[in-house]
């Protein structure tokens, strides 16, 4: 099944590109991809004649093969020319094919002006002519890009117009060119699989398991981003298991990609709105995200959602929300690990903020949050000097994902001291709003109380609940939660000295000494919180239906 970025491709070949830089870890499939092209069973047209074009493939293990693609795909005949022993063998088997007569080529760039004209005034009358090619499939040539090479390719790319159309295409599940070759390869990337492709791709095998169409396209939605390799794994994992197949065992494949890359990781969502108290605002807002991800508000026009920046205090739930999104949506929570992004080595940093996001991609829709921000990009300020720009580098990634991507990431950033983030961050079409967390208000503590009471099955009276509500004035949710676990502790060391069986209830006693035992942030940093509450007017949406 042919991919939708296979028409780029095709345009490349239309435009007769020499030098290619394919991104991808699909090798088989983009050959076959190419095959298809050329052979004219894709709908793109290249303009080759697939009687005399070939598709040739080389790896330094397997040497070089000819595919002759005169016959259909499924007919293939892998040829091994004997002749090419060595990368050097190869340029000069290159060189010859290139050397061999032009044929007629229209996209000619030295054609003479009145020659182009009359050429496309033929071409209205009739089809453009066709010519012979070589097609040249070099995998993971980039792990050879020494002098020797470079120069070859750099000679094979001068005066190619006048010459037979023989192009590579090196590929790579990593971009990696020399400076040297930057301004020579077109990039191109062969995508991994949107949802309408995972669809045709399982439809047989699932359709053959019993599944009904919408559990088809459910089950495709789940495949989106993964490799044909990735989802018969999965599958095979399902039936080895199972006897059958199992959405859940797509989902594992996607864990497996998320942990190889070394940057993610994967966290399974502990919160959900109902264990939120307060934030009647931000519940709102989720509310919208899920109804924007519907597929029928994608044919209404409404974008895809791109995400959230998260300031406030700390302990007020910012990273919990973003737990809350991922286990409403049911979707994955991914979370970048800023300090394994920065590596020792040059080039080792923007490589693996790059992976960190392609595979955010393929995992798409799933939340990506990155936590506590300004813990890493506190520093662009000084990165020219610091590390000699990696820094800023791997922002400007990120920035361009932010404002570029619409894959289906939500991404969610926190921060706790937004005064050291750099402001295009939050600039407007990178993220779709900015939120406040203060302290919570009267109703709001109250909320969070009566969770954690519940979760810790305690029985307390409604004077001890007005008691606990009232004494926690600016106390943050965490310090709330932390107030409840002392509840615990004080009602069970009371009752024990009192020389009682332990019970559940608790005591006006037992609520004093339990806020008394707790210090909040609000007490130790008065003056920089009052500060932080007082910039924060104004600027940011306040999570809470009623500001404080």
């Amino acid at each position: 099944m042919l991919r939708k970025c296979v028409e780029q491709l095709a345009t490349l070949f239309r435009a007769r590109d020499v030098c290619i830089y394919a991104q991808t870890y699909e090798e088989e499939q983009l050959t076959e991809d190419i095959c298809s092209l050329v052979t004219g069973v894709a709908p793109y047209k290249i303009d080759v004649d697939p009687e005399t074009t070939d598709v040739y493939t080389y790896s330094r293990h397997e040497g070089l093969y000819c595919l002759k693609t005169s016959e259909p795909f499924n007919k293939l005949v892998r040829k091994h020319i004997d002749d090419v022993k060595n990368i050097p063998q190869l340029f000069q088997f290159i060189r010859g094919k290139q050397d061999q007569i032009q044929t007629t080529n229209r996209y000619n760039g030295f054609t003479e002006l009145e020659d182009l004209e009359k050429e496309q005034s033929n071409s209205r009358d009739e089809e453009a002519p066709q010519s012979s090619a070589s097609i040249f499939i070099l995998k993971d040539m980039h792990l050879f890009f020494d002098k020797e090479v470079i120069r070859a390719i750099r000679d094979l790319k001068e005066n190619v117009m006048t010459r037979q159309y023989a192009p590579i295409i090196v590929t790579s599940p990593t971009l990696d060119l020399p400076c040297e070759l930057e301004k020579i390869f077109t990039y191109f990337e062969y995508t991994t699989m949107d949802c309408e492709d995972c669809y045709d791709t399982i439809y047989v095998d699932a359709s053959e398991a019993g599944f009904s169409d919408e559990e088809i396209l459910g089950l495709a939605r789940s495949c989106t981003g993964l490799t044909q390799r990735e989802i018969l794994r999965a599958f095979q994992h399902s039936i080895a298991a199972h006897g059958d197949i199992h959405t859940k065992a797509v989902h594992d494949e996607k864990i497996q990609i998320v942990k190889k890359s070394g940057v993610l990781d994967f966290l399974t969502p502990k919160q959900t709105m109902e264990d939120t108290g307060g934030y009647e605002n931000l519940k709102t807002w989720i509310r919208k995200l899920k109804t924007a991800m519907d597929p029928e508000a994608k044919s209404y026009g409404i974008p895809q959602p791109k995400g959230a920046m998260f300031v406030g205090l700390p302990g007020n739930g910012k990273t919990m929300a973003a737990e809350v999104i991922a286990s409403y949506l049911d979707i994955p929570l991914l979370q970048l690990d800023l300090a394994r992004i920065m590596g020792s080595f040059v080039g080792q940093s923007e490589r693996a903020i790059a992976n960190a996001l392609r595979v955010a991609k393929a995992c798409a829709p799933c939340v990506l949050l990155v936590d506590e921000a300004e813990k890493l990009f506190g520093g662009y300020k000084s990165s020219s000097g610091s590390d000699a720009g990696t820094l800023s580098r791997v922002l400007a990634q990120l920035l361009n994902f932010l404002q570029e991507d619409d894959s289906g990431v939500i991404t969610i950033m926190t921060s706790n001291n937004v005064f050291e983030l750099p402001p295009e961050l939050t600039r407007s079409g990178r993220l779709d709003a900015q939120w406040y967390f203060g302290f919570p208000n009267t109703e709001e503590r109250r909320e969070i109380f009566e969770i954690y009471l519940r979760k810790n099955t305690l029985n307390v009276p409604d004077n001890v609940l007005r008691y606990l509500v009232g004494e926690t004035k600016n106390y943050s949710g965490a310090e709330i939660k932390d107030v409840v676990k002392n509840l615990v502790v004080n009602a069970f060391y009371r009752q024990k000295n009192e020389g009682k069986k332990p019970t559940r209830d608790i005591s006006v006693d037992d609520a004093k000494k339990a806020i008394a035992s707790v210090i909040p942030v609000y007490v130790s940093s008065e003056e920089k919180i009052k500060s932080f509450v007082q910039m924060a007017k104004g600027r940011y949406l306040t999570a809470s239906a009623e500001a404080v």
